[in-house]
C-alpha cells in the first residue's frame, strides 16, 4: 500500500500482482486498503490480480469480493501470466507487453519469489523422475519438465531459479524448525507457506506437498502433527537438494562454443539495451545474443555483470556496465 502511494510522485504503477498470504497484512486486507484510497485516490481503481496457491472457487470468490480484478494460481504459469498482463495493460505492435499501459505507469509484482532450476542430461533426468517418497507415492522430487513448461521453455531461467532455491530452501527450513521449537505456530505457518510456494515454483512436488501438510497443521494448531512431519520434510528437502545440486554436473564437462566478438553488432545491441533502459522497459536477457560467452574473456565478464544488473532491475548499474563495454569496443 505504501509502495503504491509513494510511487505516485515518481512513476505510478499500472497493475498489482497481489500475494494473498503476505505476512502482517495479507493480500485481502491490502486490496481493501487500496480500494478505500489508502494508497492514494489515483490507485483506487488500479487492476489487482490475486496470486495464491489456493485455486478453489471459494478462494476466487473471496478475491473478487474484496475488490480484486483477476486471479493467478501458484505456481505461476508463464503463458497465463502473459495473458493476464496483456488483458489488463495491453500489448505493443511488436508483441511485447507494454509496461506503461496508458503511457504513465509501470508494473509492480508484489508476490512470490519465483526461484530458478537446472539443465540435466537424459540419465539424470530419468533417475530424478523416479525418486519419490513413500509418504507421497505420486510426488516427484523434481518435476523438471513441468517447471520448464511453466517458464515457457526457458532453461536458463529455470537454472537461475533452481540456484536461488538451493541457497534459500535450507534457510526456510531452519526458520520453520526454529518456529516450531519456539511453539510459534503462526510463524511456522508462514515459513511452511514460503517453503511450499518456492518448492512448487521449481517443481519440487514432494517437498511442496509435505510443506502444505505442515502449513495446514500449523494453521489448525496441531503441534503433534507438525512434530510427526517436520523430520520427514527435512529428509525430503535433503533428497531434493541432492537432485538439484547434481543436475548441473552432467553439463560441467561440456565445452562451450565461444563467440568471436563483433564490435559493430555488439554496439548495436548495447544501444538497443540503452534505449530500453531509458524507457524503463522490461528486458528479457534471454533474447539477446550479446550475453553469450565470447573468446574475449574481459568482454564476457562485463556482459555477465550487465546481465546480472538487468535481471535484478539495477538499471543505473546496468548503464554503467554498458559504458564500460562500449569503451572496450572503441
Amino acid at each position: 500500500v505504501e509502495a503504491l502511494k509513494g510511487a505516485l510522485a515518481i512513476l505510478p504503477y499500472t497493475i498489482v500482482l497481489m500475494d494473498c498470504q503476505m505476512p502482517i497484512m495479507d493480500g485481502f486486507e491490502a486490496t481493501v486498503a487500496v480500494r478505500a484510497g489508502e494508497a492514494g485516490e489515483e490507485n483506487k481503481n488500479i487492476p489487482i490480480i490475486a496470486m495464491t496457491a489456493n485455486a478453489m472457487s471459494s478462494d476466487r470468490e473471496r478475491c473478487m469480493q474484496v475488490g480484486m480484478d483477476g486471479f493467478l494460481a501458484k505456481p505461476v504459469d508463464l503463458k497465463e501470466m502473459r495473458r493476464t498482463l496483456v488483458k489488463w495493460i495491453g500489448e505493443k505492435e511488436d508483441g511485447n507487453i507494454s509496461p506503461y499501459g496508458d503511457g504513465t505507469q509501470s508494473v509492480i509484482v508484489k508476490s512470490t519469489a519465483i526461484r530458478p532450476p537446472v539443465k540435466q542430461d537424459d540419465n539424470i533426468k530419468s533417475s530424478s523422475e523416479n525418486l519419490v517418497r513413500q509418504s507421497t507415492p505420486n510426488a516427484l522430487l523434481w518435476d523438471h519438465d513441468g517447471a520448464l513448461e511453466r517458464l515457457g521453455g526457458k532453461e536458463t531461467l529455470l537454472e537461475k531459479i533452481v540456484e536461488s532455491f538451493v541457497n534459500d530452501a535450507p534457510i526456510m527450513m531452519s526458520n520453520l524448525e526454529e518456529s516450531v521449537r519456539a511453539l510459534n505456530l503462526e510463524a511456522a505457518q508462514l515459513h511452511a507457506h514460503s517453503l511450499k510456494g518456492s518448492s512448487a515454483n521449481i517443481g519440487a512436488v514432494a517437498l511442496a506437498e509435505i510443506s502444505k501438510l505442515l502449513e495446514h497443521a500449523a494453521k489448525e494448531g496441531n503441534l503433534t502433527r507438525i512434530k510427526e512431519k517436520i523430520s520427514e520434510c527435512e529428509q525430503i528437502l535433503g533428497d531434493t537438494l541432492m537432485v538439484l545440486r547434481h543436475a548441473p554436473e552432467a553439463h560441467s564437462a561440456a565445452v562451450q562454443k565461444l563467440r568471436r566478438l563483433d564490435p559493430l553488432a555488439a554496439m548495436m545491441e548495447l544501444q538497443e539495451l540503452t534505449d530500453k533502459l531509458d524507457m524503463g522497459l522490461y528486458i528479457d536477457t534471454e533474447k539477446f545474443k550479446l550475453f553469450e560467452p565470447y573468446k574475449n574473456e574481459g568482454f564476457t565478464l562485463v556482459m555477465k555483470e550487465l546481465k546480472k544488473k538487468i535481471e535484478h532491475f539495477e538499471y543505473d548499474g546496468a548503464k554503467e556496465a554498458i559504458e564500460s563495454a562500449l569503451e572496450m569496443l572503441v
